[in-house]
């Protein structure tokens, strides 16, 4: 009778274990509930772009759909705003960089044309050397002109990256990326093709993170900025997809 009384005991004791360790795994492993997220419908994608994560879990299951809806993107709104418009005004320092090199070159001709029409004899300085003299001269003045123009345009453009750099990170550490800094683990579904700029900003608990399966996926510059805690197998995984997407420097 005692080995049997043993023997159910231990079998009850197993059986609950097992429940526990059940329940332990579900919970563990359950697909976030979309109200857990904050999220916008994204046209260009055909899907949803979740903004902002709003659950308690430190581990954290991305939903593959939302509404009926495939979940398309994680992005930061205001870390994607940053870095577009770092892009822009950069795009626009290089457009400037181009045209002064254009100047450049064009003010090194008509010097040129210049030294020519000096070198002319006295004789020889007809009306139309006398035009072509005031036309070039006049260019010249012209481009002057236009270099100075261009060249305060490429201040102001380089004034608002530099207040653009300050303003990001203060930015970005009050408000944040989409998840927070208790947050260990991540699990995206293979419906995710985009992970916005900032994403996991300063997510300093996160050690791993699990990539869709599939080959199309894009990764933002500085997506998983100041995640000091990832594994370095997440590290090679991400940078092989883009080097830049774990950086630390804005600019």
């Amino acid at each position: 009778m005692k080995i049997r009384k043993i023997i159910a005991i231990l079998v009850a004791m197993v059986v609950v274990l097992v429940v526990v360790l059940g329940v332990v795994m579900f919970i563990r492993n359950r697909t976030a509930p979309a109200n857990d997220f904050e999220y916008r419908y994204n046209e260009e994608l055909e899907g949803i772009e979740i903004t902002n994560y709003i659950g308690d879990s430190k581990r954290v299951i991305i939903p593959e759909t939302i509404g009926g809806f495939p979940v398309v993107s994680i992005s930061s709104i205001h870390g994607q705003y940053i870095v577009d418009e770092r892009n822009d005004i950069q795009h626009g320092i290089d457009e400037i960089d181009r045209e002064i090199e254009k100047i450049k070159r064009e003010k090194e001709e008509l010097e040129r044309d210049i030294k020519e029409l000096e070198n002319v004899p006295c004789l020889l300085r007809d009306e139309e050397f006398k035009r072509r003299l005031e036309e070039v001269s006049k260019r010249i003045e012209e481009i002057n002109e236009k270099n100075e123009e261009v060249e305060e345009k490429l201040i102001e453009l380089r004034e608002r990256l530099s207040w653009l750099e300050v303003y990001a990170l203060k930015e970005m550490f009050r408000i944040g990326g989409v998840f927070d800094d208790t947050v260990t683990y991540v699990h995206l579904p293979n419906s995710i093709i985009n992970i916005g700029s900032f994403t996991f900003f300063k997510c300093t608990a996160l050690k791993n993170i699990t990539l869709p399966k599939n080959n199309i996926i894009e990764i933002c510059e500085f997506a998983f900025y100041g995640c000091d805690s990832l594994s370095e197998k997440a590290l090679i995984s991400i940078r092989e997809i883009n080097p830049n997407a774990a950086l630390t420097a804005l600019f």
